[in-house]
């Protein structure tokens, strides 16, 4: 039976995770975490305990010297030292620095309210991190998650939370384990990662991690919020039949 909840949102860990969230249909709006790398699982929870405190200073933000590998939007990289999120998709490469930053700011800051505002209306929600498979088992103390799940209780009193962390393993092809680590807090542990061949080592199984998704939870809609999902998903099958045509 699919869980119901009032809001599911991804903490990262990198840009697949929104990705896979999307594609189930379980979430429609943007988040601060969508397209960002850096920091680790705890770390993550602790940036949005704090109401993502010091999260975009400006003092912070250091130039990596490198950009990324979106040619459509070549951006520079910038790491905060303070918390290592990692900015991969905001400072367009000539853009200055000083230019771009303001609207930058303006538009995390959207997220963040945006996010908040949710929480705050909704009586339970859902938190998602997909670890990316670039490494074997990088939970390696499931009273982590347990850490996590206290910091998420005391910075949303009054709310019904619950957290699942996707841990991906070589160590079984074809078992999928999901370990109750307590009535909150569920441990997804198996093999994720891209069957395909050009992908890089951190790229995940979309289609799989979706389904499992899709079986397992559910987002509570209004009809509006149910109207633009499937106006949003028509449009995309038609965006790809018109690439189909082009390059036919």
């Amino acid at each position: 039976m699919k869980k119901k909840y009032d809001l599911i949102f991804g903490i990262g860990e990198a840009c697949s995770c929104t990705q896979a969230l999307r594609g189930a249909g379980l979430q429609i709006k943007s988040f601060p975490f969508d397209w960002l790398y850096g920091s680790d699982f705890l770390g993550r929870i602790e940036i949005l305990s704090s109401c993502f405190k010091d999260f975009f200073k400006k003092e912070d933000l250091v130039d990596t010297k490198t950009t990324n590998l979106d040619k459509k939007n070549l951006c520079k990289i910038y790491k905060n030292k303070r918390n290592k999120i990692v900015f991969n998709h905001d400072f367009l490469e000539k853009m200055p620095f000083d230019e771009a930053y303001p609207s930058i700011f303006e538009k995390y800051q959207r997220r963040i309210g945006r996010l908040f505002s949710l929480i705050k209306q909704a009586k339970s929600f859902l938190v998602v991190y997909i670890e990316t498979p670039n490494a074997e088992e990088k939970l390696t103390d499931k009273k982590d998650l347990k850490k996590a799940f206290n910091f998420l209780q005391k910075a949303f009193p009054h709310k019904k939370i619950d957290l699942i962390y996707f841990s991906n393993t070589t160590k079984a092809f074809d078992k999928q384990s999901f370990e109750e680590v307590s009535k909150h807090i569920l441990l997804a542990r198996f093999n994720y990662s891209s069957i395909k061949e050009n992908d890089p080592d951190y790229a995940i199984n979309g289609k799989l991690i979706k389904k499992i998704l899709r079986q397992k939870f559910r987002l509570k809609m209004s009809f509006k919020e149910r109207i633009y999902q499937i106006l949003r998903k028509r449009g995309k099958k038609l965006l790809r039949r018109l690439e189909k045509i082009k390059k036919s």
